[in-house]
């Protein structure tokens, strides 16, 4: 299904983090993604304090980069940021580095825990106030949200969304995961699915192994929304329905 599919969480630009580490891998990637059937890619580089320090001027610039390399394929702008209490303290919304450029903030939690709910749901409720739109990623690789499923919906009614992890769903991190991005799919409470791609090869950017997943458990057109239209609408600075 060449040209369908969105992908708005890849680790595709080069040397900015654990990700892609040349031109020539980041390159490998896109190509791999394409003959998958991705019509475009936000590159999402971590933005962690300390480790990984990207800006949004240093993100668009190695984008638009990498998009010359490849002849004009879609890439566009974005980060995924580890979440602190004073996401937007320190750096208001002009300065963040939202999804191409646009509304959504992709958010990482710590994988073996989460800050309290009050802590989370006062920064959420700042982003919002900033009409930023929270999305957090892979929850099904958390173990907060793991064990008890409830913290997603609370978090869900104060503003926020949710992207799995495209090999959550084929079983790349355990069946236990597995069965709980389904059950969290079943529940409503993910939004979108990508890639988290890393490299080529053993993280690549292929979403169709898991959309025909997603497809054959809830139909086609739930499908379509969490592979494609809603992705684009990410992109396009629309609404999550």
């Amino acid at each position: 299904m060449p040209g369908e599919f969105f992908d708005i969480h890849c680790h595709i630009l080069p040397g900015l983090d654990e990700g892609a580490a040349t031109t020539d891998e980041a390159l490998r990637m896109i190509d791999v993604a394409e003959s998958d059937g991705v019509a475009g890619i936000v590159a999402t580089p971590h933005v962690i304090r300390g480790v990984y320090d990207n800006s949004r001027e240093t993100i668009r610039h190695a984008t638009a980069l990498l998009k010359t390399s490849r002849g004009g394929y879609p890439i566009y702008p974005g980060a995924e940021i580890r979440i602190s209490r004073d996401l937007l303290d320190t750096a208001g919304r002009q300065c963040l580095p939202l999804l191409n450029d646009k509304t959504h903030l992709l958010i990482e939690l710590p994988a073996l825990g989460i800050p309290s709910m009050d802590t989370l749901e006062l920064i959420l409720k700042n982003l919002r106030a900033q009409d930023v739109v929270p999305l957090f990623a892979h929850p099904e690789r958390n173990a907060a949200f793991l064990r008890d499923i409830s913290l997603m919906k609370r978090l869900s009614r104060s503003g926020a969304c949710f992207q799995a992890t495209a090999m959550s769903i084929t079983n790349h991190f355990g069946e236990g995961v597995r069965r709980k991005v389904f059950e969290m799919i079943r529940q409503g409470l993910i939004h979108v699915v990508a890639s988290d791609a890393h490299d080529p090869r053993n993280r690549p950017p292929v979403l169709s192994a898991a959309f025909a997943a997603v497809a054959a458990e809830f139909g086609k057109l739930r499908a379509e929304e969490l592979f494609c239209k809603t992705p684009l609408n990410i992109i396009n600075g629309q609404g999550i329905s």
